[in-house]
């Protein structure tokens, strides 16, 4: 996030999840990277560890503001990621929540924390359980469907040039079916492994980055 990078309008933003971000891998094996020495230009990496569509959706307009790069290419995480969000005495809150998956709320931290903010917690408690509700009943993923669509129509109207992708099966046939136009090959999963026995290697991106005909 420096100056030059900033006024790069030949850059490239590269949005998503841990997949993008390149969790336990080093900066040089992330897919943003290796496009970037494919094609001979920046590109720019935003990927976010455990950020659902939503998330990606925030890092977009965020990052419009500060950049001045006219191409994207969103790798999507799966639907059920969600952020929980509340508002209370003028403060936003946000939490990581999976639909479908019922967990408890959680536990306020210990004052002074809460009291310099003036906390009802009652009320925040109830608030906060009432959008975990919506979020678990939302097993259609309506909502993240409705935030993709406000995706596409931002980059429609942001960039020149912008491409969708997903590592999960049901995400991907879903934009294959709705936003053909915009979809490139599917990052594939399959392959070892990092040390945490969860995240991809060099060797999807790699697949990943060759696969594609920008």
């Amino acid at each position: 996030n420096d100056a030059v990078l900033r006024q790069d309008d030949k850059a490239i933003g590269c949005f998503g999840c841990s997949n993008t971000f390149g969790q336990q891998l080093q900066k040089h094996e992330t897919w943003p990277y290796l496009l970037g020495t494919k094609l001979g230009v920046n590109c720019i990496n935003f990927g976010v560890s455990g950020a659902g569509i939503d998330s990606i959706f925030l890092n977009l307009k965020a990052s419009a503001k500060d950049y001045k790069f006219k191409r994207v290419i969103i790798n999507l995480p799966s639907f059920v990621r969600r952020i929980g969000r509340i508002k209370h005495n003028g403060y936003w809150f946000r939490w990581p929540v999976v639909n479908g998956s019922q967990t408890e709320f959680g536990n306020l931290l210990d004052s002074p924390v809460h009291n310099d903010l003036d906390f009802d917690k009652e009320k925040f408690q109830i608030h906060g359980e009432s959008v975990m509700k919506k979020i678990v009943n939302d097993t259609d993923s309506r909502y993240s469907k409705k935030v993709l669509q406000r995706i596409i129509k931002f980059c429609k109207s942001n960039y020149e040039k912008f491409y969708i992708t997903s590592w999960n099966s049901e995400c991907y046939g879903y934009i294959k079916q709705n936003y053909n136009e915009h979809t490139i090959l599917r990052y594939n999963l399959d392959g070892s492994r990092t040390a945490d026995g969860y995240h991809p290697t060099i060797m999807q991106n790699k697949r990943f980055v060759d696969g594609i005909n920008y």
